[in-house]
């Protein structure tokens, strides 16, 4: 038999909480952001955030036995039997994937160019037409502990 290194309950749970962690940090860096006006070259910026992180999520998900043993883990993790982790996880995907769909509903792909080697975004967009993204953000950020 050979020492066992591999352990994806706990690194499923790390991973998701690191990641977690950072989101949330990004987000609200970006409710910040918001209050002033951006352009679809912050727009894209914080679709990469999003994005990155809804990869890593998923990434997670494929780890092996994940899916079967994670909510008692969780709830172990946190001696908490009500805890279930696989409805906030899927409640705080749901809202990074509402900040994307808002992102490509609203931000014209078109409105970021190159120049000089350089992503310029072609409008300016004020906190009054972004406040919709800016409630997608803080409804995210209520959802990360």
């Amino acid at each position: 038999m050979a020492f066992r290194t591999d352990t994806p309950l706990k690194e499923a749970f790390d991973r998701s909480r690191s990641m977690a962690k950072l989101i949330a940090a990004k987000l609200a860096n970006w409710a910040i952001i918001l209050q002033s006006n951006i352009t679809a070259v912050d727009a894209v910026s914080l679709d990469a955030d999003v994005s990155a992180a809804i990869s890593e999520f998923n990434a997670i998900t494929t780890l092996p036995n994940v899916s079967s043993g994670i909510v008692a883990y969780a709830k172990n993790q946190y001696s908490d039997n009500n805890y279930d982790i696989n409805a906030e996880f899927t409640a705080m995907l749901a809202a990074l994937t509402a900040i994307q769909t808002w992102l490509a509903a609203n931000i014209p792909a078109n409105d970021v160019q190159i120049t000089g080697g350089i992503y310029v975004g072609k409008t300016s967009y004020t906190p009054a037409q972004t406040a919709n993204l800016l409630t997608r953000i803080n409804a995210a950020l209520a959802l990360i502990a």
